[in-house]
Parts: C-alpha cells; sequence; structure tokens
C-alpha cells in the first residue's frame, strides 16, 4: 500500500483509552459519547434482529456475522495479518474504501483489533463497529463523525514476528524436558501444546464460538509445586465465555474435548500470556513469558 495514501483502517486514530462514561450530562454542550455507543449497538442489534441475521454478539458492542471460519488460531496482538477488506458506513450503505491491507494487529482501528484477534484466520465476515471503536466523533474525511462502520473482510494470513516464532521453539523444548524428567507421557499438538486426556467426556465437542462453561486451574511449568490459580468460568453478563475468548492453548485443547471431558495441557508462553502477565485483581498470577500448565474440566458446552 502506498504509504503516501495510507489506508483509512490503518492508523489508530480513536484510542481505546478513551473515557466512555467521561461526559457531563448536565450540559448539552457536551458530547455524550455513552449515550451515542448505546444508540448505535442498539441499531445494529434492531437491524440484526428485524432481518433475522445470525450473527456474534462480542461484549464490546462489535458485531460479527460470519459467512466463513478458518480452521487457524486467531491473530495475537503481535502478529502481522493481511486482509482483504471493503469498508461501508451503516446509515447508508455507501463504500467508503475498498483494498486489502497488511500490518501489525495494533495499528488498525480498536474494532479491528478485536475481530482480528477472535477471528480464525481464513475466516470471511462482515464486522458491525459502533464508531466508538472506529473513527469517534472526529470522523476523518472520508468518513462523517459519529458512522457506525461496517466492514466484510477476509483474513489472508497472520504471521507472528520472528521472535515469537523463536520463543515457541525454545519453550517446546523446556516443556520436552519437563516431561522427561518427570517420566509424563503426553500428546503432542502440532501447534506446539502438549496434553494428557484424564477423562473422556460424552457430550458436545465445542467450535470457535461456543460457549462453555469449565474449571481450570493453572500452575508454571517453573514451580508446579504450587497452584497459580483456580477459575469457574461461564457465560456471564459480562464475559461471553466463547472458546475464542480464551487463550491459544485452550482454544486448541477445548476443540480436542467433549464435555464431561477433563484435559492437562502444557502450554508455551507464545500460546498463553505470551509478554504481558496475567493478573487477577492487584496479583501476578502469570509472569510473562511463562509456560504453564492447565488442568481443564468442561463441564458443558452451552
Amino acid at each position: 500500500m502506498n504509504s503516501a495514501k495510507a489506508s483509512i483502517v490503518t492508523t489508530l486514530l480513536f484510542s481505546l483509552s478513551f473515557v466512555m462514561t467521561g461526559c457531563l450530562k448536565d450540559d448539552p454542550e457536551v458530547f455524550d459519547t455513552g449515550k451515542q455507543f448505546e444508540q448505535e449497538v442498539d441499531a445494529i442489534d434492531e437491524y440484526l434482529e428485524s432481518n433475522t441475521i445470525t450473527h456474534i454478539k462480542d461484549m464490546s458492542g462489535i458485531r460479527i456475522v460470519s459467512s466463513y471460519l478458518g480452521s487457524d488460531l486467531p491473530a495475537q496482538a503481535s502478529s502481522t495479518v493481511d486482509v482483504k477488506y471493503k469498508g461501508t458506513l451503516f446509515s447508508t450503505g455507501a463504500v467508503f474504501e475498498e483494498s486489502t491491507t497488511k500490518g501489525p494487529v495494533a495499528q488498525y482501528i480498536p474494532g479491528w483489533q478485536i475481530a482480528l484477534r477472535k477471528l480464525p484466520v481464513g475466516s470471511e465476515a462482515k464486522l458491525y463497529i459502533p464508531s466508538y471503536y472506529a473513527y469517534g466523533e472526529a470522523g476523518n474525511s472520508k468518513i462523517p463523525g459519529n458512522s457506525t462502520l461496517v466492514f466484510d473482510i477476509k483474513i489472508n494470513s497472520a504471521a507472528k514476528p520472528a521472535s515469537v516464532v523463536q520463543k515457541l521453539k525454545s519453550d517446546s523444548v523446556a516443556i520436552n524436558t519437563y516431561l522427561a524428567n518427570k517420566g509424563i507421557t503426553a500428546e503432542t499438538d502440532p501447534s506446539g501444546i502438549r496434553y494428557i486426556n484424564q477423562q473422556q467426556g460424552n457430550g458436545l465437542t465445542p467450535s470457535w464460538f461456543s460457549k462453555v462453561k469449565l474449571k481450570m486451574t493453572i500452575t508454571l511449568l517453573s514451580d508446579d509445586s504450587k497452584i497459580a490459580g483456580t477459575y469457574d468460568r461461564q457465560p456471564t453478563e459480562n464475559f461471553s465465555s466463547f472458546v475464542v475468548d480464551y487463550i491459544h492453548g485452550m482454544q486448541i485443547a477445548l476443540m480436542k474435548m467433549k464435555a464431561g471431558g477433563k484435559m492437562r495441557i502444557f502450554v508455551p508462553s507464545g500460546l498463553a500470556f505470551g509478554t504481558e502477565n496475567a493478573v487477577d485483581g492487584n496479583t501476578i498470577v502469570v509472569p510473562a513469558n511463562s509456560n504453564i500448565i492447565v488442568d481443564i474440566d468442561l463441564l458443558e458446552v452451552l
């Protein structure tokens, strides 16, 4: 893409840190961001429901209509993606841009960042993005302010940085060494996780956007003498509990399981929490770059 005419979707013009609730409703001249957001999401939902369009409701307010789900893991924040897209205005259906773009996930508008990290690579989908996660009140030369956007996208590829690929290799060696020293026999997935089926389930096998109810226990591979955290997870008002809402290692494992099953997985850091600390409140549960062991009890596929 010509750098002199960069695509409008490749610039993060609207920060995720923008405070939606920081509006002064008593002052009619102060724009109410929260109210605008609610109105746009309601309009999207009304349109999709009145036209009986099957869609995925993301907790962010973004809506995804998938025409084809790919088979490869979704992109990560550090991935470089190749995406074919067409952008239209929700209000009029007017096309404002159609092209192919390639770049790091982090350089795109927030709505794209959310969707790209949830849709398997190879997927084709239509994204309904409220202006809060696009270009906000300001808009730009092609997009009026407060515009809900619709993108038809096809995710062609997602490539990890060389440093991440190299770390995955060294993590795999560390996990293999751990298993050998412990005398543990585990199956190997091409992704890099190792796993042990502890109990076969007899229920449904989840897919990418299945909602799941589960229990999980996390242990650090470097110190398996103590549990880092134990959690119950199920859909709530603030958490969808889709398979894609979990770390990559768990996504892989969950789609190998059936409801009622139990599995222990050994996860390289790049398929766990990567270079970020995983925190519970103010406590670091999993330090950055940690290989982990996760015990999964898949209770139900909803």
